[in-house]
């Protein structure tokens, strides 16, 4: 009797683990989620370098001469005991003024170049320093925002600049993170959660390691990259209708890879304010600072959902604003 016993024990024990597993693939299957990411740059090389631009200080400061009085029949002054003396009566004023005048330009040309100083980093415009755009510290960062799902819109914008972008260029790649940066500017009202991570290194394979570990890290979350995005090459892929859950939340994800000696970031972010100084600095980065970046966005399809259990599983770090 012990032999049907055991075995009808083993028998219910396979059927309770074949159940198990069934449920187990069909929430997998209602809870796939897809993803757009679109990628372009390296860290192979330095930006390209600015055009050379000639120093604050290079202009030669005026000089002044003595003045000098000649007579009728063009003698020098030295001939002229009058001339001599008024010479060194006004000397000593004319010194003084040269003096005077070359300590004001000195000045000036200190300021400028203090102020052109403080102007560094990837938000001084278009000019830059060297130092930064050539030597091998980067600063790897990752900004992700989640949206209540009301802001769909961001999802058709993503879209459209993933299949028309050019990726292959800098102009390119300056242009996908202005006009991501945009379609988050322009719905704070739908914001919801965010998190700011930067993070600076001493060489560019460092740098290369660790924007792939941040990649690999949002990518693992997408049950199926519906729609990618890399250089200059457009992928799509189906994605599974879900039947259930109806949309709750997107997470936009930018991956930045920059040519500057220090953070870019505030971390944490607790407030909308913050990410609106933050996003709206972003916009404004210096082109030849950006070497890298990668946009990743769940769903990609508007018909795909991503709901409030989903979002503080897949992105616990994130950060309630």
């Amino acid at each position: 009797m012990a032999n049907p016993v055991r075995h009808r024990v083993f028998r219910g024990m396979a059927i309770a683990l074949l159940s198990l597993s069934l449920i187990v693939v069909g929430d997998s299957a209602l809870s796939s989620t897809s993803g757009g990411r679109m990628r372009g740059g390296s860290f192979d090389s330095a930006p390209s370098s600015q055009p050379s631009h000639s120093s604050p200080g290079s202009s030669s400061s005026p000089s002044y001469s003595s003045p000098s009085t000649s007579t009728g029949s063009g003698s020098s002054s030295s001939g002229n005991p009058f001339a001599a003396v008024l010479l060194l009566l006004f000397a000593p004023f004319f010194l003084l003024r040269s003096k005077s005048r070359g300590s004001s330009q000195s000045s000036s040309q200190s300021s400028s170049q203090s102020s052109s100083q403080s102007l560094s980093g990837s938000y001084g415009g278009l000019s830059a320093p060297s130092n930064e755009l050539t030597n091998n510290t980067v600063t790897v960062s990752r900004l992700q925002v989640a949206l209540l799902a009301q802001a769909r819109y961001i999802q058709d914008k993503l879209n459209l600049v993933a299949e028309t972008a050019d990726l292959d260029t800098g102009s390119g790649r300056v242009q996908v993170l202005q006009e991501t940066v945009l379609g988050l500017l322009r719905s704070p009202e739908y914001w919801s959660h965010v998190r700011a991570e930067s993070q600076t290194v001493n060489s560019r394979q460092d740098a290369g390691q660790l924007f792939e570990r941040y990649s690999i890290e949002e990518r693992s979350k997408f049950d199926v990259e519906s729609l990618v995005k890399v250089g200059g090459t457009l992928q799509r892929r189906d994605t599974i209708q879900r039947e259930e859950d109806p949309a709750a939340y997107i997470v936009v994800t930018l991956i930045l890879g920059t040519a500057d000696d220090r953070p870019i970031l505030p971390e944490p972010i607790h407030s909308a304010e913050t990410l609106k100084a933050t996003l709206t600095q972003l916009a404004a980065m210096n082109p030849q600072y950006l070497m890298v970046i990668e946009v990743l966005w769940s769903p990609q399809d508007a018909r795909d959902s991503l709901t409030r259990d989903e979002l503080l599983i897949s992105y616990p770090q994130m950060v309630q604003i």
